[in-house]
């Protein structure tokens, strides 16, 4: 459980930059493209010198998405699994019988929000919009 709200926020940061490029997901792989050459592909495209802060620009990109989405109000509730997950034994599959815990559930959550600098209910906190420079966006 410990690590994985850490990653899953790396890995979405990276899907972010990497999807903002526009290229599609087959042609993406099919050539091999890996982080280096989308740098360029940024570089290219924006005129900018954008490489180290690829992440950076993912993480924006995801923290934006959220306020749209606690706008609408989704919250933490919004985050959960269905209830089904956390009370039937999945049926089949390498996971069969298993059931999620929804208290590791929630640590992991938690340990994702923290990771992004979001409250406890999944909302960005100024401080973080502050250094993503979306400080003008908290009033969302």
């Amino acid at each position: 459980v410990e690590g994985k709200g850490r990653l899953i926020k790396e890995l979405q940061d990276t899907r972010g930059y990497i999807d903002s490029l526009g290229i599609c997901t087959v042609v993406r792989s099919g050539y091999g493209f890996t982080e280096q050459p989308h740098g360029r592909v940024l570089e290219y495209l924006t005129g900018l010198e954008l490489t180290a802060d690829l992440m950076k620009i993912g993480e924006r990109i995801y923290t934006l998405e959220r306020l749209l989405l606690n706008r609408e109000g989704c919250t933490r509730k919004e985050d959960m699994l269905p209830g089904r997950l956390m009370k039937e034994p999945l049926p089949e599959g390498q996971a069969q019988g298993h059931v999620m815990d929804e208290g590791k559930y929630n640590r992991m959550l938690d340990e994702y929000y923290g990771a992004r600098g979001w409250d406890g209910q999944g909302r960005p906190t100024q401080g973080k919009l502050e250094e993503l420079g979306l400080g003008e966006l908290g009033a969302l």
